[in-house]
């Protein structure tokens, strides 16, 4: 999605009333992608999790998810 963001629009309106772009899905996405070190055990950039940064992740995820699934972020 980030290297094809231009293809993509939410269905929220941004402050000019246009779709929003996508730039907060793809800045989450990132987020769980780098935050998450936990992911492969062992690697050179593991560490641990706290409890509070997992359920962020779960929630973060969660959002995502139910974006991806209803239509909230649709081609153009």
């Amino acid at each position: 999605m980030g290297q094809g963001r231009n293809k993509y629009e939410m269905v929220i309106a941004d402050r000019t009333g246009a779709p929003a772009d996508i730039d907060a899905v793809v800045a989450m996405i990132s987020l769980l992608w780098h935050g998450q070190r936990d992911r492969h055990e062992g690697g050179p950039t593991t560490a641990p999790v706290t409890q509070e940064a997992a359920e962020t992740a779960v929630h973060t995820a969660a959002v995502l998810v139910h974006w991806i699934s209803t239509g909230s972020i649709r081609k153009k």
